[in-house]
């Protein structure tokens, strides 16, 4: 599992990178957006 949250920590840091050179209004970055905080709602739920 912590292999995990690494990986979503690279993506977070790259989607932070992406924001900043494209902008928080474009599509594919708000789409990344909604889909990584989606994910870590579901492994915050999954924790006992």
């Amino acid at each position: 599992m912590n292999e995990l949250h690494e990986a979503i920590k690279y993506c977070e840091s790259a989607l932070n990178i992406r924001e900043k050179l494209f902008g928080f209004d474009n599509p594919q970055t708000r789409s990344a957006r909604d889909k990584l905080d989606k994910l870590q709602e579901k492994l915050k739920n999954q924790r006992p």
